[in-house]
């Protein structure tokens, strides 16, 4: 810019990578001493448009890189050359910013589907299928290894408890280093050790029967499954087997409470064991319809009618 006495000045603006320096003209010498460095670069334009990008279409964030958002930048974009605040108004207006509208495709690798033949996929299914089968398999044969397990652990501590009962005190020190290598304390532990494993033993009974695995219906120890409420009830109602001579006048009334308690009990149990027949002969009855069902299936409707005739 010439002024009326012949000198000249004007700005030099130089914009960087990562800022924009200015500096300024007078008589054509440059005033270092008023020079200006702005931290705004074309790194800086870079960074926001690629962040503007991820915000727009969030499914191309991997897309929107800085290398792929300067090479939009230097391509399409543009600076304005008049006013800026005019050159964003136009944007406003429907027509202009139709013209302005510039569409791009994004760098993108192109994924290869594989294509898979009938015989390719018949092959997959039948692997999938094999590989169900194994791991059934596999849990099968770790279940009956757990029944084979407690149901020897179950016996043997069952002998040691019976040999206990006619044991003297030396024998009784070598029962117990037996039972201490199975994992039991002592003798007096037994009756807890045996009714824990019979309720491991139980379990895994269930869960094998619920997989659709035929498990034989008797319960084989069945004469040991009250060996710990038995130990339980022998400490609870201690008065109720001692003769009356031997008790004080306190001891015979809690022996009298002691006998109540008991009855009571014994009904408890009786009707919890009649329940759990009940369930049982439910249970058997909706198997033989289903496998009836399954076998025969007019005379399983023959037979459903006639029970709903009656009903009705």
């Amino acid at each position: 810019r010439r002024g009326g006495g012949g000198g000249g000045g004007g700005l030099s603006i130089h914009l960087g990578g990562s800022a924009t320096y200015i500096t300024p003209f007078l008589d054509g010498v440059p005033r270092i001493e008023h020079s200006y460095r702005l931290n705004v670069g074309g790194l800086s334009c870079t960074s926001t448009l690629s962040q503007l990008m991820a915000l727009r279409w969030p499914a191309h964030r991997t897309t929107a890189t800085l290398f792929n958002a300067n090479y939009v930048k230097e391509k399409y974009c543009y600076t304005a050359r008049s006013s800026y605040l005019s050159e964003l108004r136009s944007f406003e207006q429907l027509a202009t910013c139709k013209d302005k509208i510039i569409r791009f495709q994004l760098p993108y690798t192109e994924k290869e589907v594989p294509t898979l033949s009938e015989e390719d996929l018949e092959r997959r299914k039948r692997q999938r299928t094999e590989a169900a089968d194994r791991l059934r398999e596999m849990a099968r044969a770790k279940r009956e290894t757990q029944m084979d397990t407690l149901r020897g652990t179950i016996k043997a501590l069952e002998s040691i408890m019976n040999q206990s009962k006619l044991a003297k005190s030396k024998e009784l020190a070598s029962l117990n280093e037996k039972l201490q290598a199975m994992g039991v304390a002592d003798v007096k532990s037994l009756p807890k050790a045996i009714s824990s494993r019979i309720k491991q033993f139980a379990d895994v009974k269930a869960r094998h029967r619920s997989k659709g695995y035929e498990v034989p219906e008797t319960d084989e120890f069945s004469h040991l499954a009250s060996i710990g409420d038995a130990e339980a009830e022998g400490n609870k109602f201690d008065l109720i087997d001692r003769p009356d001579s031997d008790l004080t006048r306190e001891q015979l009334d809690e022996k009298k409470r002691q006998k109540m308690l008991r009855g009571a009990q014994l009904a408890r149990e009786a009707e919890r064991k009649r329940k759990e027949e009940e369930r049982e002969g439910k249970r058997r009855r909706k198997l033989e319809q289903d496998r009836q069902r399954q076998e025969n299936p007019q005379e399983w409707l023959r037979n459903a009618r006639s029970q709903r005739a009656r009903i009705i």
